[in-house]
């Protein structure tokens, strides 16, 4: 892949974002009603205005949201994700539409990084990074993915937004749970395509926009961190439990975008990894002989079904209007705003009861506990409204640290609230 163009003057680019003020933020939801208002109070604490939240979600879902009248709602309890943000879609009002997943939250900073990216020429979609459950590894960073779906990662380009120019055979792979699209380029082409159940969904969509010619810009510093929560197909130690969509969304991938002559390669290639990571769940005790075998199986049907299945793009979503007006969204986040806690575990009760007030005074607080040991370190968001990082005094947050370093308690809160601080 030719290499990433920089955005030489970001401050620049955060200026232009005035073209584009607003954003629809759309969140679809099944089965995880208890992690739904997290994610919604993650988007409370954003600091880009204005901008309206959009919840496609279950009968549960919408239920656990009771009371916050200040969201479009929509239901739907077919487990469809591509459908599900399509509806969001049609109900979108603002100029930018951005993609959050329910078992994610948002940094504050979030959609300011990714509004920065629509500031290059040509940018018609913009992906961020995401952070897996420590809070500080890395799930994605940017990626790149062939006409067969197979993803790698991409060496990222200089500046705090850049433009990977993409080749003939690659396209630059957004991840579903962090991304924003011009709304209009999105409708044109008739948004998510609904064979895509929850595999390989906004995947399709970015061979799509390659195929167009669409500049995709990345933001590194545009964060959400990501829970790979369990669901009707994983556990919470993302054990499968039916392979059936990965088979028949994938058969349908290639069937839109591969030439004829590598399925039968790109799908041995899939069968392999697949088993791989079963095998792998086996020997760690998570699964047994007979539950592989039953999963593969899955994966085989899903395959067959995928080679009927019919690509079902919307194509009327270009000639919908946002048929309600935009409804403000009540975030409350401000880059002057926060305040940083410390203290020791027996204090944790206190401060987390002192952040939860200033959350209620529209102020965001960022925890640090520091235990008298060496444990890891985790960071992560408290649906009260505050961020919050626990670990040992001693011990390790990035993976590249030393597993034991003795430090005084003030320098080593110093060093922590770096993580906190905005660009």
């Amino acid at each position: 892949m030719t290499p990433a163009r920089p955005e030489s003057d970001p401050g620049a680019a955060h200026k232009a974002c005035g073209d584009w003020p607003a954003v629809s933020v759309i969140v679809v939801s099944h089965g995880r009603p208890d992690l739904l208002p997290r994610c919604i109070a993650s988007l409370r604490t954003q600091f880009h205005r204005p901008l309206e939240v959009i919840v496609v979600a279950d009968a549960a879902g919408l239920e656990a949201l009771t009371g916050q009248d200040d969201l479009k709602l929509a239901r739907l309890d077919l487990p469809n994700i591509s459908r599900a943000r399509n509806m969001g879609l049609a109900l979108a009002a603002a100029p930018v539409v951005a993609f959050l997943d329910d078992d994610a939250v948002a940094r504050p900073d979030w959609l300011t990084g990714l509004m920065a990216g629509f500031a290059l020429p040509g940018v018609a979609a913009v992906g961020g990074h995401v952070i897996g459950r420590n809070g500080f590894s890395y799930q994605w960073r940017t990626r790149q993915v062939d006409a067969q779906g197979h993803a790698v990662d991409l060496e990222a380009g200089a500046g705090p937004v850049y433009l990977p120019i993409p080749d003939r055979d690659h396209a630059v792979k957004l991840e579903g749970t962090n991304c924003a699209f011009r709304t209009a380029t999105l409708r044109a082409m008739g948004g998510f395509d609904e064979g895509f159940h929850f595999y390989l969904d906004e995947t399709d969509l970015c061979w799509r926009l390659h195929r167009e010619g669409a500049g995709v810009a990345v933001v590194p510093g545009a964060l959400v961190h990501h829970g790979f929560a369990a669901s009707r197909r994983r556990t919470t130690a993302r054990v499968p439990l039916d392979m059936t969509e990965i088979g028949a969304s994938t058969m349908l991938y290639l069937r839109k975008h591969a030439p004829p002559g590598s399925h039968a390669g790109a799908l041995a290639r899939l069968t392999r990894d697949q088993h791989a990571r079963l095998c792998d769940h086996l020997r760690a005790g998570r699964l047994d002989p007979g539950q592989v075998n039953r999963l593969m199986k899955t994966l085989a049907n899903g395959i067959a079904a995928g080679r009927g299945r019919c690509p079902t793009p919307a194509p009327t979503l270009g000639e919908i209007p946002a048929f309600k007006p935009f409804k403000p969204f009540n975030a409350w986040g401000r880059h002057e705003a926060q305040e940083l806690l410390a203290g020791r575990p027996w204090q944790k009760k206190r401060l987390f009861q002192r952040a939860s007030r200033l959350a209620e005074q529209g102020i965001l607080a960022h925890v640090i506990i520091l235990w008298p040991d060496a444990r890891f370190h985790r960071r992560r968001f408290d649906a009260r409204g505050f961020w919050v990082q626990e670990g040992g005094l001693f011990g390790r947050a990035e993976r590249d640290e030393p597993l034991f370093r003795l430090v005084r308690f003030s320098r080593r809160v110093a060093k922590e609230a770096q993580g906190f601080a905005p660009p």
